[in-house]
């Protein structure tokens, strides 16, 4: 009954006046083939952290579908529609399904603590602020739940700029735009208010298992994710490891690392005892998925999954075997990546050219706080991203652990501890994947490290994961990991609390967006300021193009690499055009609109041009601070 359902809410569709359609389509998309596939390959533990381990292959073997909806710019209905098959294989698939053991009941104490833990986390996640990316990712979703040709074209800039090559094979995107296409919701509202919720809980769900898995019994798991929030709460601010869960757990780098790579380790733990050819099939799926969802953060778990099997191999661990298979499965997605940064070779600026040093330059200063530069050398990732006392405490025990054993476990957290010592505060490796991945690319090796897991890690290496005289000592790790962050809470909380209005969707605004969505055509252009209208209108509006979008990193780096020009002729253009100090509308501001056929143009109201464009245009649509006019309409 389940795959039927699953198969008519993709075939039909949900009506768009239900505001959770999207839940639906995701269980069916998703949920359903990780089911089945967590299934066949046996995973313990009960029906819940058995489909949370199918969920890297369920991306996996949604990809190829969406590759070729992509190549071929269908619509998120028609690959929608053509998915429904997926469920069904993967349920046919299991003419063998492994033995499973049948779980023992849930003690109260750990579901309980654990239930509050969720809670709690999801309350911080829903109250928490947003982040400009959120924005860029609209538009995305937008123009793919408007029904638009899938990723087609670029969704801000135009139909004559192509798709950015990093998001041409995006399957994040397009499951989200499925949702959105199933939802009547607004997509400011879904990315900001409904899914932030529902993917903190998976994650903090993941973390679960993995902690679980690492620790032998369900309190580690609880204390995994105790000890996960006691970091995060306390280090909300940009850069910072809690920024990645709180304010940005909607976008596809932090939802495929805080969701699918703990799924990854526990479940090639789980495998340790099945047989290769499984382990290699595993690997192939979840690296599939984990390099569709997004590609540098599939790098960096490569990364950790080669420094685990590298370790392994050294310290002639029992399971090294199964590390190396992995590891050597998973990268056989890699063509996934190079085929994005190849195809990157065709946009943005030619390397050494005025246009790519300027741009080089803002992509620096962006990350100036993130990057140990001395003498306009770039060093390493700076320091400080890591400096807290939990991250030092754990990091350093993690290491520590393989003076008392030597197994998986224990090879798994200290190898992404050194892993990220080796990758992103190496001076002789940094500035190579610096040049490689760039700059901004960095800092995110720093998600490798395994704070929340080195406790269970240590219980199983210590011996005390069985010990019912020591049943309390997950509640003490979780004590101890708050005590230590204690310090840093007001700071934290200020950090928090001063930033709960960044980027979200303004409620004086929204009104103004949808009314211009009301009158837009396809293929119309606008006029507005980056902030606070140009990185906002793109998500509630996807039928219009803006002339320039988030500077040089969103512009000019989005044209192919020949037309460069006119990306940086749209960028001064708009910086022209708003810094104008003229009381009335130029030459200069008519000719820009005439050159670009612009439709709409954005004014703030005390702009001293207003009073000439009202006399020009008519008011299509306003808030109390702005006006949008439409050329269309001039005044009679």
């Amino acid at each position: 009954m389940a795959v039927a359902a699953g198969a008519v809410t993709c075939l039909v569709g949900v009506p768009r006046s239900q505001p959770y359609g999207w839940i639906l389509v995701f269980a069916a998309l998703i949920v359903l083939p990780a089911m089945s596939l967590g299934r066949f390959f046996g995973f313990e533990g009960g029906i819940v952290v058995s489909t949370m381990l199918g969920l890297p292959m369920a991306f996996g073997i949604q990809f190829p579908l969406f590759a070729i909806a992509t190549t071929m710019h269908w619509s998120p209905a028609v690959w929608g529609t053509a998915a429904i098959g997926l469920g069904l294989c993967a349920y046919i698939a299991q003419t063998y399904v492994a033995p499973v053991k049948k779980p023992s009941p849930p003690k109260l104490v750990p579901t309980v603590m654990l239930i509050v833990l969720l809670v709690a986390g999801a309350a911080t996640v829903f109250l928490s602020g947003r982040d400009s990316d959120d924005w860029a990712y609209g538009a995305y979703i937008a123009d793919s739940a408007a029904n638009m040709p899938l990723m087609a074209s670029d969704p801000v800039l135009g139909t004559d700029v192509p798709v950015f090559p990093r998001q041409s094979l995006n399957l994040w995107l397009g499951l989200l735009g499925v949702g959105a296409r199933a939802s009547s919701l607004e997509v400011p509202v879904l990315l900001q208010d409904h899914l932030p919720v529902f993917l903190a809980i998976i994650a903090l769900l993941s973390t679960y298992v993995l902690g679980k898995t690492l620790g032998g019994r369900p309190a580690w798991g609880t204390a995994a994710v105790g000890v996960q929030l006691a970091w995060f709460l306390t280090t909300p601010q940009h850069s910072a490891p809690g920024n990645a869960l709180l304010f940005r757990i909607t976008e596809d780098k932090f939802a495929a690392m805080l969701i699918l790579a703990p799924l990854i380790f526990a479940a090639i733990l789980k495998l340790r005892h099945q047989s290769l050819k499984r382990v290699a099939l595993f690997g192939m799926l979840a690296g599939l998925g984990l390099a569709a969802v997004h590609p540098i953060t599939y790098l960096i778990v490569m990364a950790g999954l080669g420094s685990w099997a590298a370790l392994g191999f050294i310290l002639r661990v029992e399971e090294r075997k199964v590390l190396i298979v992995a590891g050597l499965s998973f990268a056989a997605a890699l063509v996934v990546p190079l085929i994005g940064y190849f195809r990157l070779q065709t946009v943005g600026p030619a390397p050494g050219s005025p246009d790519a040093l300027e741009l080089s330059s803002v992509q620096l200063r962006s990350n100036m706080s993130r990057l140990w530069i001395r003498h306009s050398k770039l060093l390493s990732v700076h320091p400080l991203l890591v400096m807290n006392p939990l991250t030092l405490g754990m990091s350093s025990l993690s290491v520590m652990l393989l003076l008392f054993r030597r197994n998986a476990r224990t090879t798994l957290v200290a190898s992404l501890t050194l892993a990220t010592v080796l990758l992103a505060f190496n001076p002789l490796i940094t500035p190579f994947l610096g040049h490689l991945l760039g700059v901004g690319m960095l800092w995110r090796f720093t998600w490798l490290l395994p704070i929340p897991y080195v406790a269970p890690a240590a219980a199983d290496a210590l011996g005390v994961a069985d010990r019912k005289q020591l049943a309390a000592a997950p509640l003490v790790a979780v004590v101890l990991a708050l005590a230590v962050q204690m310090p840093l809470i007001p700071t934290a909380y200020a950090d928090w609390s001063g930033t709960r209005s960044q980027f979200r969707a303004d409620v004086e605004l929204t009104p103004m967006f949808l009314e211009i969505n009301r009158h837009a055509q396809p293929g119309d252009f606008a006029i507005a300021p980056n902030h606070p209208i140009g990185v906002r209108l793109p998500s509630y509006v996807p039928e219009v193009s803006l002339l320039a979008f988030r500077g040089p990193q969103g512009t000019r780096w989005h044209f192919p690499r020949e037309h460069v020009d006119d990306g940086v002729r749209r960028e001064e253009a708009l910086e022209q055009f708003y810094t104008s100090t003229s009381p009335m509308l130029d030459q200069d501001d008519l000719t820009i609109l005439e050159d670009y056929n612009v439709r709409f143009v954005v004014l703030e109201r005390s702009d001293d041009r207003f009073a000439d464009a009202s006399s020009r245009w008519s008011i299509v649509a306003e808030s109390a601070n702005w006006a949008v006019f439409d050329r269309d309409a001039p005044r009679p």
